[in-house]
């Protein structure tokens, strides 16, 4: 398991890493957190694809949200 922040400067943001991990690994599961709006929902959906392997928390002030997608 795998948590990676979106922002991680410099080089490779958190949706890169991730997309590169599963290239070599695609069963690791990967927890990304963020606490800024760099990508949408929808957008890091599209990167990186439906998988029940990911799992996004969102933290901006407040409650965390949580969202993860059954792979289809």
């Amino acid at each position: 398991m795998a948590f990676i922040d979106v922002r991680m400067p410099p080089g490779w943001d958190g949706i890169e890493t991730t997309a590169r991990i599963w290239r070599h690994d695609p069963d690791i599961q990967v927890v990304i957190c963020t606490a800024y709006s760099d990508y949408s929902w929808n957008e890091m959906l599209a990167r990186l694809g439906s998988s029940d392997r990911l799992v996004i928390l969102r933290n901006r002030s407040t409650p965390s949200r949580c969202c993860s997608w059954p792979a289809r």
